[in-house]
């Protein structure tokens, strides 16, 4: 090798490196504030947990759950039915949150019959489900600030949108503890819209769906697991009396086979779903605010009145 093409391999190293310095710092400046849906929930380990789907997602505060000063390091490590139904990936997500010497914590575990179901195109081997190389699947820094493995590898925009600002929100907030707010009008009739729109959708969902006994298996080992850490709570959490009356057709024996799970695996159970008649939600499936906090408060004194 030539001195001049020398100079110029180590020119063009020195001008990648200092990209990507700019990059990296660019990327850990533009992380601090709203990033997606998820970011915040990967950034530090937290001793007690609050898992599920995005009802648990949005419908569950730790802050509103929890009195002042009381386990206020519960993070809410809920997503979505796609990304975090019951099962290895999951699993292996939450491992990764704890600590192993945690022996005292706390874990809400939403449960809803799609989180354990299989979709028309998921077989019973695990390989086949629907979660497999999504975003917990992908991940593999699970407690890094900034995380710049999320950042390069799930972040779904491009980067220079974050970079420029374009990635925060004036309706929804991803709280430090996890929770999602969702701020939307709450206008009678905006909610009738987007409560027709998705029961319409989930008619089609719940044809697409069937229950299945590997997700119920696997649901039963995160609870085992789980239970090497602290208490074990299992909740369904109310929504809209329509959706109440589609998940029932769809999975008639859903609570009393959760009730049957729970009391196996010394867990505890809190069926919450009558109270869908007079739940408040945005969308037919989503708590509003409002009811969320009301909800988190509720679970909180259900935890202290049934030490």
């Amino acid at each position: 090798m030539n001195c001049s093409v020398f100079h110029f391999l180590l020119k063009l190293l020195l001008l990648c490196g200092v990209l990507a310095a700019i990059t990296l710092v660019v990327l850990k400046r533009s992380s601090q504030e709203f990033v997606d849906l998820f970011y915040g929930k990967f950034l530090r380990p937290a001793p007690s947990l609050i898992l599920g789907s995005s009802r648990a997602a949005q419908g569950i505060d730790p802050s509103s759950m929890m009195e002042a000063g009381e386990n206020n390091s519960t993070l809410n490590f809920a997503f979505t039915n796609a990304n975090s139904p019951y099962g290895p990936v999951y699993l292996e997500a939450i491992r990764h949150k704890l600590s192993a010497a945690n022996k005292d914590a706390v874990f809400i575990l939403e449960v809803n019959p799609l989180l354990l179901s299989l979709n028309e195109k998921e077989k019973n081997d695990t390989d086949t489900w629907r979660e497999n190389d999504l975003t917990l699947d992908r991940q593999i820094t699970f407690n890094e600030e900034p995380n710049y493995e999320y950042l390069l590898r799930n972040y779904r925009q491009p980067l220079y949108k974050l970079a420029l600002g374009y990635a925060s929100s004036d309706f929804q907030t991803l709280h430090s503890n996890g929770w999602l707010e969702q701020r939307v009008s709450m206008e009678s009739k905006e909610v009738a819209k987007r409560k027709e729109r998705m029961l319409a959708s989930y008619r089609d969902v719940f044809k697409k769906h069937r229950p299945s006994p590997q997700r119920m298996e696997w649901l039963a080992k995160t609870v085992g697991f789980l239970k090497q850490h602290g208490r074990v709570v299992l909740v369904r959490i109310p929504t809209s009396g329509e959706m109440a009356d589609l998940e029932y057709a769809y999975w008639e024996d859903f609570s009393q086979d959760l009730q049957a799970l729970s009391q196996k695996h010394d867990a505890e159970y809190f069926d919450l779903i009558s109270q869908s008649d007079t739940a408040e939600t945005i969308d037919g499936h989503h708590l509003s605010i409002s009811a969320a906090k009301a909800l988190s408060k509720r679970l909180g004194a259900l935890l202290k009145s049934n030490p």
